[in-house]
């Protein structure tokens, strides 16, 4: 991702050790992001539980699937979500804003 000159932030969801998700923020059509994400899945052999956007359009006043929004608490293990770095290791919200700012 960072190779393609994107700047994911990292989330650790609180749902158990391997549980991760990965925010990109673009300003490109939901069919076009949905094609670049299954991309980078066959590109390195890694494909997640879910994919976001899940429709590439909505209906007239219809919604489309929800999305956890972060740093929320898991319902199962009662543990907040947390951000990561780009080696993974936990970041202050600040830095995370930090992060995030890079994409303005």
């Amino acid at each position: 991702l960072v190779k393609q000159g994107l700047n994911p932030l990292f989330e650790m969801s609180g749902g158990g050790k391997y549980r991760c998700h990965i925010w990109i923020f673009s300003d490109t059509t939901a069919a076009k992001m949905q094609e670049f994400l299954k991309s980078a899945c066959n590109k390195t052999g890694i494909y997640p539980h879910e994919i976001f956007p899940k429709q590439n359009s909505l209906e007239e006043g219809k919604f489309g699937n929800l999305v956890k929004l972060p740093l929320g608490i898991n319902k199962k293990t009662g543990k907040r979500s947390y951000f990561l770095d780009s080696n993974f290791n936990e970041i202050t919200i600040e830095q995370a804003v930090e992060k995030l700012q890079e994409y303005l």
